[in-house]
């Protein structure tokens, strides 16, 4: 089993200070989720999902990939992703 948390603090569109958490459980090991990512990311820089495929270059995940749509993709391969925030 893989549990992965991701704990974020900073300011909302809003400006409103913020602080969330994501759970991230996989009932298989590292390897499996770590497979999901590069299969997400592939799927995006060859245009088969979220827009046209990305052109040469070297670029950061967040540049191109879209988190809600990440996060929904990871769930559907079996994950369970669970978010909590508050504002601070």
């Amino acid at each position: 089993m893989t549990e992965l948390v991701v704990e974020v603090t900073g300011r909302r569109h809003d400006g409103a200070g913020a602080r969330l958490r994501y759970d991230i459980v996989d009932t298989d090991g590292l390897a499996r989720l770590s497979a999901y990512g590069a299969a997400i990311a592939t799927e995006r820089l060859l245009g088969l999902a979220g827009g046209p495929p990305v052109g040469p270059g070297l670029y950061n995940p967040e540049s191109v990939l879209d988190p809600a749509r990440v996060v929904a993709r990871i769930e559907e391969l079996g994950a369970r992703v669970r978010r909590t925030g508050q504002r601070l």
